[in-house]
């Protein structure tokens, strides 16, 4: 339970750690730029940061994967962009973020920030109606998943 705030009570952190990460993704906009000139794995990782940077230490925001993923991460992303920009089928928009999801590319809140990227993402190229509408069936998918 290694936080930069010193809290050893695991429920209060995740608590807290809900509270804080909530309050982030209400900041988000896509003029956010993070500093990075397209959305790659660069942007991911320092979105990955504002969001948990605040609670843990920046040892554990570290990707996990080695430079030979990098090129394999930012085609996923590249397509996750296309596909959003270009309105493909949620279902192949949901088997993209599935891929992301899976290779599990922080020790903690991979959901959050890849689920963070495709608001910014839409909200980028779209109102907010296919946002929600995107994330409300991606939730169904994610509750299908479970069961």
């Amino acid at each position: 339970m290694n936080n930069l705030l010193g809290i050893e009570d695991e429920d209060y952190l995740d608590e807290l750690e809900d509270k804080i990460v909530k309050h982030k993704l209400s900041l988000l906009d896509y003029r956010m730029t993070f500093n990075c000139e397209c959305l790659d794995i660069e942007f991911l990782i320092k979105l990955h940061r504002f969001l948990f940077g605040d609670l843990y230490p920046s040892s554990s925001l570290l990707l996990r994967y080695d430079e030979n993923y990098i090129e394999e991460i930012n085609e996923l992303l590249y397509d996750l962009v296309s596909a959003i920009d270009y309105q493909i089928d949620f279902s192949d928009i949901k088997d993209i973020i599935t891929k992301l999801y899976d290779m599990q590319l922080f020790r903690d809140g991979n959901h959050r920030t890849i689920d963070a990227f495709v608001k910014m993402v839409c909200k980028y190229y779209f109102d907010d109606d296919y946002e929600k509408r995107l994330m409300s069936y991606l939730e169904g998918e994610r509750i299908k998943r479970l069961n």
